[in-house]
């Protein structure tokens, strides 16, 4: 019976620390350091990557994603980036998911963002695709989001 008791335990201790771990939890809720990467290098296998490109602001999507397990709910933006010094691209590759609002008065930035590379899937909704679409964007096939690390690291 001591040995079933321990078996739970253990199993108990380590599917708690792979949770807290996936979801980036405290003690797991630390983030290392950048490394840039070129904008047509951009991949969904990469983390903690740092990027140069130029963010189109003539459609912005708000998104709120509800609070979990020890973190309140958030509002995050969504909007294109291109290649550096790209305003008149149109077919989107990389889309940012950020928790700093664009300022209204402005069209397009030269951004460095420090940022997850992840599967489009994480944070697009298809109608935020459709509202991107309905502005004149495509979509790449393999286009990845870039969502934003926290800013106090």
């Amino acid at each position: 019976m001591k040995k079933l008791g321990a078996l739970v335990a253990a199993l108990v201790v380590a599917l708690t620390t792979f949770f807290l771990w996936m979801a980036r939890l405290p003690p797991f809720d630390g983030y290392g350091e950048p490394v840039p990467v070129p904008f047509e290098a951009l991949d969904v296998d990469l983390v903690e990557t740092r990027v140069e490109g130029t963010a189109h602001y003539p459609v912005v999507v708000t998104v709120e994603r509800a609070g979990s397990f020890g973190r309140p709910s958030t509002t995050w933006w969504i909007f294109p980036l291109f290649d550096r010094g790209d305003t008149m691209g149109r077919q989107i590759t990389a889309m940012v998911l950020s928790r700093v609002e664009p300022d209204d008065l402005v069209g397009f930035e030269d951004l460095t963002l420090d940022c997850d590379v992840r599967p489009p899937r994480v944070g697009m909704s298809p109608e935020a695709e459709r509202a991107f679409r309905d502005a004149g964007y495509t979509f790449a096939a393999d286009y990845v989001l870039l969502e934003q690390l926290p800013l106090d690291g």
